[in-house]
């Protein structure tokens, strides 16, 4: 018995990590593209362009988790999904779509006439028909996931991100303002669609279940209200600052979320859909769920801390090198994010892992605590930029101990076992503090490509021989996995030859 264990707990992680270096290595790309587009747009457009386009997020997002409905979850939480399942799901989303997109398309005026800005009824318009191509792709998508076919899902993100990104930098050019950013978006989604309709070889039935319909509405009716507050909470700091201060100063605001999003993208995201199908097919093992767990807090605290570090120390540095002088404003809302953001990958890991071995009920539980708490600090917090920012981070950290009180609970973690798990990354991150902050000492007074050049080659030295020597394990599987290209590659070449 022991030993089909550790063969199961060897196959999970071989999944695991391999699943992780396919979003990894699509983030990555996408990280490349999306920086080098940004760094052009940032460059050319100004920070109203991205603060009008930051107070539709909230109406588009919300509108988008109805269209979606909780379909997507309840497909996924289930342990086998017949076709007729994605048929019914498919077309539930596009008629929620078609509904939702109608519903803003009316409400256009009203949204222009609080903000005091016309500009926002064409464009909330436009920007809503994001939410009916996305309904189109969803279902696909889903399938996908389920079949852990990360690859084919890297490809098209990759091909989506550089076609709207050409898309984006012409409109830019042709100085077409924050419609730059709309076609960026539609795009996207348009060209996600396309791809998937034709190339992912997963054909969706046109039937409808009432049964199954009736079924998946049950099981969603509290996740989509949830997954509403969700939306809401995420951007409701940007449309307190919109009505408060001014648009520029929402896209200010926003410059500093993106870019942590960049950095969290590596994991935030990776982590979501390549642990949610892991955990769903291991949920009756708690044992093996405990052991992922730990195996995802160590990942986490590997990329994810190592990178904000540097970027909140040198945030000065690298805000002026990227998005010129005009976004430094944003530098300073960075780094008290940070603090924050160290936390998100965690917490938006441990959401998933609930729902995906069939806790819906304990995660709708958690997640009203954590509304409430927010609803509780947004008033304590809403008399400056600087507490908004604060209450921000204090919401992570309190959202992050309400989990573990329940995981300690129900799946028998308790934080000593944690803390004891990842002390060698809390080391790593005190040297790495160190070596930053020393680093800039000496370093001040040379020219800033230089700086940013010798930090990042100093942290890498760091970060390998610290890796190295402590045998970290997600320093071992990055090796593994990088011996394992670099010998497919030699064997491809030999072939070639």
């Amino acid at each position: 018995m022991e030993e089909s264990n550790e063969i199961q707990l060897d196959d999970i992680r071989r999944q695991t990590v391999l699943g992780f270096f396919w979003e990894f290595f699509s983030k990555f790309l996408q990280y490349i593209l999306n920086f080098a587009t940004g760094v052009v747009l940032v460059r050319m457009l100004s920070p109203y362009d991205y603060g009008v386009i930051a107070l539709t997020y909230i109406f588009v997002r919300i509108a988008a988790v109805l269209a979606d409905g909780g379909l997507s979850k309840f497909l996924i939480q289930k342990k086998v999904v017949e076709d007729i399942d994605y048929s019914t799901v498919f077309i539930a989303n596009i008629l929620f779509a078609v509904i939702l997109y109608s519903i803003l398309y009316l409400l256009a005026p009203l949204v222009a006439n609080f903000y005091n800005d016309d500009n926002l009824i064409l464009l909330l318009r436009v920007i809503s028909l994001n939410i009916f191509f996305q309904s189109l792709s969803m279902t696909r998508l889903t399938a996908l996931h389920l079949n852990l076919n990360f690859k084919f899902l890297s490809i098209t993100h990759i091909i989506t991100i550089i076609i709207s990104s050409v898309v984006a930098i012409i409109l830019a050019n042709l100085h077409f303002g924050y419609w730059t950013l709309v076609a960026f978006s539609l795009a996207q989604q348009i060209v996600a669609f396309m791809i998937l309709s034709i190339f992912s070889k997963i054909h969706i039935k046109l039937q409808f279940s009432k049964s199954k319909f009736i079924e998946l509405i049950k099981f969603s009716k509290s996740i989509v209200l949830l997954d509403i507050l969700s939306a809401m909470s995420s951007d409701i700091y940007a449309n307190i600052i919109g009505k408060e201060y001014s648009t520029s100063t929402v896209g200010i605001f926003n410059r500093a979320q993106q870019t942590h999003e960049y950095i969290n993208i590596f994991t935030k995201i990776s982590f979501g859909k390549v642990m949610y199908p892991v955990f769903r097919k291991i949920q009756d093992d708690l044992e093996l769920v405990r052991d992922t767990i730990f195996r995802v807090f160590e990942i986490t605290a590997f990329i994810n801390l190592t990178i904000l570090i540097v970027a909140a120390i040198f945030a000065d540095e690298i805000f002026t090198v990227l998005y010129t002088s005009k976004w430094i404003e944003a530098a300073w809302m960075f780094q008290v994010l940070s603090f924050g953001a160290i936390l998100a990958p965690l917490n938006y890991t441990l959401s998933y892992v609930l729902i995906s071995i069939g806790l819906s009920q304990l995660y709708i539980k958690i997640e009203w605590y954590i509304k409430l708490l927010q609803l509780c600090l947004i008033p304590l917090f809403i008399n400056s930029l600087q507490l908004i920012l604060i209450g921000m981070v204090l919401l992570e950290i309190g959202q992050l101990i309400i989990r573990l009180l329940y995981y300690q609970k129900y799946i028998k973690i308790d934080t000593i076992s944690i803390i004891k798990n990842l002390l060698p990354y809390l080391w790593l991150a005190i040297i790495l503090i160190i070596v930053n902050l020393l680093s800039k000492h000496f370093i001040i007074n040379m020219n800033i490509y230089l700086q940013l050049t010798i930090v990042s080659i100093v942290n890498c030295c760091v970060i390998m021989i610290y890796g190295k020597a402590k045998r970290l394990r997600p320093y071992s599987d990055i090796v593994s996995v990088a011996n394992d290209i670099i010998v497919l590659i030699k064997v491809k070449l030999n072939l070639q030859k």
